[in-house]
């Protein structure tokens, strides 16, 4: 108690991937749970397997615990990797917990997820490791100056996982061209900021980083920079996390517009940092391998991706054209536009 009161992070994963509220959920403490909800937890999060607290709560016939849960905001519906969702997996028994406790929903989790993100920006804007990827030499020469008359920023040579700002050059409608820099900004999962906030920001103040987010990517103007860095504040997996692919025939560069061109060595992290699989072989559709026989997290529910773990991904024509649930073969242009919007698009 003493702990939460002083401000510990409730939300914080261990190294097995379970957070605080899945461990009291596991050990039947209902009062824990009740503490835990009333700082800022997130209900909603995925442990190993992408099982949430609810799947827990269910899995062990902890019923006053699974209504606490509902009735604040926890998703019946919600997915593991097998697909299955807590209602589905729940006895007859307890759906009808379930289901009584949905009739009681005392809030959900917009509230804390906004909470979350307005205290992570905070931090973010102590600790600023901004990385430059504007092609204007003034934006570099004002950097280096704020730099020197503001102890909270830190300017990066190199673009790593260190890096929680990434500055671009924009349009007037606040988006920016895509390029191999944008894309690995989005699947970071980080800040991805006009220039404009370099150029409005003086000696004595730096602006905040929220007014300057870049609004989309090329004709996109659908916040995909925001959508990637609230996935990260939900500690919900990455965007391609339960998908596998096969670059069909990347062996040269593959250049898509004078700003983005493409290798295989790219195309490779990118996925992978977004929690994707690249394979070296070529999958067969009739042996997909038990431990590759998952759902993606972020497939639309209904959509036609909802089971699709397998992809092969080609450049300008592959045959055959899959097109089953589980496996299918789709352009280069499909995974781009899956990460500047930020979700799995359907084809």
């Amino acid at each position: 108690m003493d702990l939460l009161n002083t401000g510990a992070k409730t939300n914080t994963k261990d190294h097995a991937g379970w957070t605080p509220l899945h461990e009291v959920v596991q050990s039947g403490r209902l009062d824990m749970v009740k503490l835990l909800l009333q700082h800022n937890t997130l209900i909603n999060v995925p442990g190993p397997s992408n099982e949430t607290p609810l799947h827990e709560a269910v899995r062990y016939k902890h019923k006053d615990i699974a209504a606490e849960l509902v009735r604040n905001g926890a998703n019946i519906d919600a997915r593991n990797n097998k697909s299955e969702t807590p209602l589905q997996l729940a006895s007859e028994e307890m759906k009808i917990v379930l289901l009584e406790a949905m009739e009681g929903v005392q809030q959900t989790q917009g509230n804390n997820v906004t909470h979350i993100a307005d205290m992570q920006a905070e931090l973010d804007f102590e600790d600023i490791r901004l990385y430059s990827a504007s092609n204007c030499q003034s934006i570099a020469n004002k950097l280096k100056l704020l730099e020197k008359k503001h102890v909270n920023l830190h300017l990066e040579a190199k673009f790593t996982k260190k890096v929680n700002v990434l500055v671009v050059d924009t349009e007037e409608n606040g988006t920016c061209v895509s390029s191999v820099d944008v894309l690995q900004g989005i699947v970071y999962e980080i800040w991805i900021l006009s220039s404009q906030w370099v150029t409005k920001s003086t000696q004595e103040r730096l602006e905040p980083l929220k007014d300057y987010e870049v609004k989309g990517i090329g004709h996109h103007n659908l916040n995909g920079p925001k959508n990637a860095r609230y996935n990260k504040y939900k500690q919900l997996p990455g965007l391609f996390e339960g998908c596998h692919f096969y670059l069909h025939n990347f062996v040269t560069k593959y250049k898509i517009s004078e700003t983005l061109v493409l290798t295989k060595q790219i195309l490779t992290k990118l996925i992978t940092d977004a929690d994707g699989v690249v394979l070296h072989r070529v999958p067969n559709p009739e042996l997909i391998p038990d431990a590759e026989k998952v759902v993606p997290s972020h497939a639309k529910e209904g959509g036609k991706l909802e089971t699709c773990s397998h992809y092969i991904i080609f450049k300008d024509m592959y045959k055959p054209m899959y097109n089953m649930s589980h496996f299918k073969a789709l352009p280069l242009g499909w995974l781009i536009d899956c990460i500047e919007k930020y979700e799995l698009c359907d084809p």
